[in-house]
């Protein structure tokens, strides 16, 4: 492992993403591109992403397991999971800049979706629901 800083550059080598999360991901119109779940991938998405970032996100955790939210500001909510979820691996990002309730919707829709590809480990942080 490579250490620029004090900050792991390769925090997981050899880990890759579910490819049916990916495919999956992709096909509900999370963007192609995964941040890593670290403070490098919220810097780089805050890069990609200077404003306008509400919306629903997705982290994949190192056993594929599948988290599910909403933020008006995707970059100031994920970090607050990472002390809670210290082996998620990567994020994705799907803009909805409609308003919450809307959001909402879309989030258990997702939810209820993702659970016929990750069927042990979806979680809703929204509405606080747990599929295990």
């Amino acid at each position: 492992m490579r250490v620029e800083s004090n900050i792991e550059v390769e925090r997981h080598p050899g880990w890759s993403s579910d490819p049916k999360v990916v495919d999956w991901a992709t096909r509900q119109g999370y963007l192609p591109r995964s941040y890593t779940f670290d403070s490098r991938g919220f810097e780089r998405f805050k890069k990609d992403f200077p404003v306008d970032r509400c919306g629903l996100y997705l982290f994949e955790c190192a056993n594929h397991d599948v988290y599910i939210g909403i933020a008006k500001d995707a970059a100031s909510r994920l970090p607050r999971h990472s002390k809670q979820h210290p082996d998620a691996r990567i994020f994705r990002f799907l803009p909805h800049p409609g308003d919450e309730g809307e959001r909402r919707k879309v989030e258990r829709r997702l939810v209820r979706d993702a659970q016929r590809i990750v069927p042990r480990g979806v979680v809703d942080f929204g509405s606080a629901l747990q599929y295990t």
